[in-house]
């Protein structure tokens, strides 16, 4: 069975979380949590411990050498670098090599290193 996980960016915190995605709209706006079933009580969590940035959700796309990859991953292969992308038009998910202005199929490639990720390590993407 294929893993559905999701990470997120505490908005409070800018803390990491992971789990499953929820979308509500309160008040008229969007709000997204993400919600870890192995920590839950509920007489102790609040809603600021659940809702994320919105922009820093990635879903779970595989694992290697132990390692977790999510959307929005840079990863470095022969091609250089390049992040974890869902392109739409393709149904699938893609690494994005903008140095290259080319998008590959992210099962093409059985080596490559994560090296960080478009949120917490934006320096990376300066070609």
């Amino acid at each position: 069975m294929r893993t559905i996980l999701f990470r997120g960016q505490k908005a409070d915190t800018k803390e990491w979380i992971f789990g499953d995605l929820i979308q509500l709209e309160k008040d008229f706006k969007k709000v997204v949590e993400i919600l870890d079933w192995s920590k839950v009580d509920n007489k102790k969590k609040s809603k600021s411990d659940l809702t994320v940035i919105p922009e820093t959700v990635g879903q779970f796309i595989s694992k290697k050498n132990n390692v977790k990859i999510f959307e929005g991953d840079i990863l470095k292969t022969g091609m250089g670098y390049g992040v974890v992308i869902y392109d739409n038009h393709y149904s699938s998910f893609m690494i994005d090599f903008k140095q290259h202005s080319e998008k590959k199929y992210f099962e093409a490639f059985l080596k490559f290193d994560k090296v960080g990720n478009i949120h917490d390590n934006p320096e990376l993407l300066v070609f």
